[in-house]
């Protein structure tokens, strides 16, 4: 796999979804995980310490989100925040030029929706849910980058 075709992802929030979201794409080869960002640093540690049993490189620790968006090398970004930070979080990133994976609720209001909606149509903004089970079996197939396996994420229409 050339370099180019490796995609550089950085995880807004580390806590228990957070760090079961790090052990899937920590697996997926040609996906490195360049950032853990949170304001728990007990979090920071907690994922640091999963990074380092499954053997992958050490990612960067920070506190503020704009630190992984401000970096070009970052390709995409997993949102596992509280839920009150999810739309403004998948909003900035895709409004940043990344790609964004965030799960349920995708906004706590009708503009957050709309917003998410908006900036849906100009970036990759995939809204999944946790429970692959629930989703009926319909699978929305997200292809990361070229010679990187596709990633199946359970989708629901939750976008006004």
């Amino acid at each position: 796999m050339a370099a180019s075709d490796k995609v550089n992802i950085g995880i807004v929030g580390v806590g228990g979804r957070g760090r079961d979201l790090l052990q899937s794409y920590g697996k997926i080869n040609g996906v490195t995980v360049k950032y853990f960002c949170d304001a728990d640093n007990a979090s920071l540690e907690k994922a640091q310490g999963i990074a380092l049993k499954m053997g992958i490189p050490k990612p960067a620790e920070v506190s503020d989100m704009r630190r992984v968006l401000d970096d070009k090398d970052v390709d995409a970004v997993v949102v596992a925040t509280p839920d009150h930070w999810h739309a403004p979080a998948a909003i900035l990133a895709a409004d940043a030029g990344k790609d964004v994976y965030v799960e349920k609720p995708a906004s706590h209001n009708i503009r957050e929706g709309r917003l998410s909606a908006i900036i849906r149509k100009r970036s990759f903004l995939n809204f999944g849910r946790r429970d692959p089970h629930r989703a009926g079996g319909a699978h929305h197939q997200v292809k990361v980058a070229p010679e990187v396996p596709i990633v199946p994420w359970p989708v629901t229409n939750i976008v006004p």
